[in-house]
């Protein structure tokens, strides 16, 4: 829709070829289907094109490709008549760069001219630095992955020699050695969950069983300080939840704990169904019952990062789905309340 305000600017096929020629902005053309077409010179120069028509292939990743042509589907209105999208686009060298802003301007139509869009872009920022912890996840990540591969092997050939022999003292050795290998397997699960800081599918998840697994680690690693000690309800509803964000907010629970009663010398985890009106799992932990607790401030994420304060009440997202967890604090526990959505 053409704006009274713009009725004396030039409207001549080469007043457009102009400013698309010479103008400093990174802008391509775009057909209905959403296939780029010709590109002006400064996003030629700006992604080192060899083609001032390149394919999509070549333009765009593959997501973004299939944005745009999901994006030029949308019928503009009469009162606007831009599309605005996000889209990462190639260099020639391969690197992705994400535009900030992106707008799709359609041109005016025609008997002999279909539906088109001249795409505008504000800004192309690389993609950000992994940060050092980012890194380490990773890394811990690849190196678990490759120890559970050993460990799984090896536990399924000591298993299958173990049913093969029939020396009893050789069967003992054998089953010792699959438990060791059982050990290791759980072992790399807690290293998994515990270093993972992307967002992992929601799946769900048995809370019993998960606390039970991370004990002994909590222990090992506290040592020769507080021991931890589970109470946990039986039949626990099941989380529809992400199992490494779980295990992340068990060990901030207990990192908390130890922060507000340093000299304890027992941490008790314990679990229950929550006697609320929404349905959930009430987690509490508990030190020695001394109501000069050395910190009193709110829950501190270490693990967790990103949360939101209100108060004495820290809300953490993505632990469980779409919905938040709320942690509160007192002199004599903490307690995280985490919904139970849709199951039993």
């Amino acid at each position: 829709m053409r704006q009274p305000h713009l009725a004396t600017l030039p409207r001549s096929s080469e007043a457009f070829e102009a400013f698309f020629e010479w103008a400093p902005w990174p802008m391509h053309l775009v057909d209905a289907s959403g296939r780029p077409g010709l590109c002006n010179p400064a996003l030629v120069q700006l992604l080192g094109l060899k083609s001032e028509s390149p394919k999509a292939e070549e333009l765009f990743t593959p997501e973004s490709a299939r944005s745009l042509e999901k994006a030029t589907g949308v019928p503009t209105s009469e009162q606007r008549d831009f599309i605005d999208c996000q889209l990462t686009y190639l260099h020639a060298s391969g690197v992705p760069l994400k535009a900030t802003r992106l707008r799709l301007v359609q041109l005016p139509e025609s008997e002999d001219e279909p539906r088109r869009f001249v795409a505008m872009l504000s800004e192309l920022s690389p993609p950000q630095p992994l940060t050092r912890a980012a890194l380490q996840s990773r890394l811990a990540g690849a190196i678990a992955h490759d120890f559970n591969n050993v460990f799984t092997v090896a536990a399924s050939y000591v298993d299958l020699v173990r049913h093969q022999v029939e020396d009893e003292q050789q069967e003992q050795h054998l089953e010792r050695a699959l438990k060791a290998c059982r050990r290791g397997i759980a072992l790399v699960d807690n290293l998994q969950l515990l270093t993972s800081l992307e967002g992992l599918p929601a799946t769900e998840t048995e809370l019993t069983e998960l606390i039970e697994g991370q004990k002994r680690t909590l222990n090992q690693a506290l040592a020769p300080g507080p021991r931890v000690h589970l109470d946990l309800e039986e039949d626990l509803p099941v989380l529809r939840a992400h199992p490494s964000r779980v295990g992340q907010l068990v060990v901030d629970l207990v990192a908390n704990a130890l922060l507000r009663w340093p000299q304890a010398s027992r941490l008790e985890i314990s679990a229950r169904r929550a006697r609320a009106e929404h349905p959930g799992v009430e987690l509490r932990i508990c030190g020695p019952d001394d109501p000069n607790a050395a910190y009193e401030g709110p829950f501190w994420p270490m693990l967790l990062g990103s949360v939101e304060h209100q108060g004495r009440v820290c809300r953490v997202p993505d632990v469980i789905g779409e919905f938040f967890v709320d942690v509160t604090t007192d002199q004599h526990a903490i307690v995280a309340f985490l919904p139970t959505p849709a199951l039993h």
